[in-house]
């Protein structure tokens, strides 16, 4: 990382030393060749003591983390009175940081990469000018892109990737591309940006095309350019790049919609077969062998996620153990039609909870959407017939519900610990317990093993090892990095 040998070179003659923390160890010395003025640490952003232990021995922390964890630290340097800096865009819950920042003397120093960074710099400094010759600005338009060199341009796409791939792929998501043209309000969404291009000719490199980037408009404030008719900031790739990506944008190759869909897909068909492994497996022995089969073969990739055992615990008690041993116990005394149609309150019951807990307001659109698909369901499954079943039907309504505090209480845990870990922990503090659960309610736990048939063990096998990771490996990871 360049940014890592600029600061080595610099720390003789400035008299400074450099701490270069991350997990792999390996890599850090590698990056650092032994400078004498350099020192590497294994380090675990998600390991409070750590992370607070090492900012207080800075006088200055650079964060080069993924955007989303930059919150974490940006609490503890404020709370610590150290200053921080990084290169992603100022976020919501990094500007939530500003009046205790201010108050504390703390800088909090954001956008100052490339892009955005140094374009910042480069436009205020020509505005600033503009203004002290007593020019008006009654126009700004930028472009900047992490471009290939022409010696190292040797792929179709005319494209490398100089910064997190994730990112690159992710570009122009999270709402509508914003910027004023004379005096008109322009809002692209997303399945258009690639299609709304302008052609670049910048001398003695030839034709780029551009498109928008991001909230324009809220940099109007920050140059000082209030009251301008055009302000527009654009991303710049070679000729070509927009069409082709545009085709991936058609695909729906760009997003994680893909895997989103496969979370009802897997878990659809495991809530099928379970009903007749229920002819022998009680509720709560099938949910525990499902959370140990699964916990079992994922258990040994992950490390211990230490500082956040008691939350993870308490959520799996929620959302695992208390969860599917009721939701599970209701299904097996209702009909699947029913079910189907009753676990789908889990929608409503999260779109409340993360209302009240989260201060989630849904938007219309989504309202719409959830009362149009609760339409479509009643009519594929039928008119549910319930009668003489008020119980099995009180206990997965009530499972949705607890189904749905579950994953609003997973969301903050989901943005901090890898998707298929939170999978592994959760399921290993659940499986044990049900099973001990089934032991106590039913008995004969041995025997119902003992006689368990084949096709009863391959639905067992098959909601443990394989839908179990699939479906939640899937659905945290989406949790994660769409709803933030």
């Amino acid at each position: 990382m360049r940014s890592i040998q600029y600061l080595l070179n610099e720390a003789e003659s400035n008299d400074f030393k450099l701490i270069v923390g991350d997990k792999d160890l390996t890599l850090v010395n590698e990056k650092i060749s032994g400078h004498k003025r350099a020192k590497a640490i294994s380090f675990d952003v998600f390991d409070k003591q750590q992370r607070v232990e090492e900012i207080l021995k800075a006088d200055i922390v650079i964060s080069m983390l993924p955007a989303n964890l930059h919150f974490k630290v940006a609490q503890d340097c404020v709370k610590y009175g150290k200053n921080l800096v990084t290169a992603s865009y100022v976020s919501d819950e990094i500007k939530s940081l500003d009046s205790e920042a201010k108050q504390k003397g703390v800088l909090l120093l954001n956008e100052i990469g490339l892009d955005p960074g140094i374009d910042h710099m480069s436009a205020k400094k020509m505005i600033d000018q503009v203004e002290l010759n007593g020019g008006k600005i009654i126009g700004f338009e930028s472009f900047t892109g992490g471009l290939v060199a022409p010696e190292s341009d040797d792929n179709p796409w005319n494209y490398k990737f100089t910064w997190n791939p994730r990112n690159v792929v992710l570009a122009g998501q999270g709402g509508a591309a914003k910027f004023i043209k004379d005096g008109k309000y322009k809002y692209i969404p997303y399945n258009k940006l690639f299609r709304r291009t302008q052609i670049i000719d910048i001398e003695g490199f030839g034709k780029f095309e551009g498109y928008p980037n991001r909230d324009s408009l809220k940099y109007r404030e920050v140059y000082g350019i209030e009251d301008i008719p055009t302000i527009y900031r654009g991303t710049l790739r070679k000729v070509g790049f927009c069409r082709a990506w545009n085709m991936l944008v058609i695909l729906g190759m760009t997003d994680d919609t893909f895997l989103a869909s496969l979370v009802p897909i897997f878990l659809g068909f495991g809530f099928v077969i379970a009903k007749p492994a229920m002819e022998h497996f009680p509720p709560f022995l099938l949910m525990g062998l499902r959370f140990t089969f699964a916990a079992s073969i994922l258990i040994w990739w992950f490390p211990i996620p230490r500082g956040f055992l008691k939350k993870i615990f308490i959520v799996s008690f929620i959302a695992n153990t208390l969860q599917y041993g009721i939701t599970y116990t209701g299904l097996n005394m209702i009909d699947a039609s029913a079910a189907v149609l009753l676990v789908q309150m889990e929608v409503i019951f999260g779109v409340i909870f993360a209302y009240f807990m989260l201060k989630e307001k849904p938007t219309a659109r989504s309202l719409i959407g959830i009362g149009i698909a609760f339409i479509g369901i009643y009519i594929l499954t039928g008119s549910p017939n319930l009668e003489g079943k008020f119980i099995g039907a009180a206990l997965t309504v009530t499972g949705a519900g607890i189904w749905a505090l579950g994953q609003v209480l997973v969301k903050p845990l989901s943005k901090e610990i890898n998707p298929l870990a939170l999978v592994a922990w959760l399921a290993l503090f659940s499986g044990p317990i049900l099973i001990i659960l089934s032991a106590i309610i039913d008995g004969n736990t041995i025997n119902y093993l003992k006689n368990a048939k084949f096709d009863h063990w391959i639905i067992a096998i098959y909601i443990g090892f394989i839908m179990q990771p699939i479906t939640y490996g899937c659905f945290y990871y989406v949790l994660k990095n769409l709803c933030r």
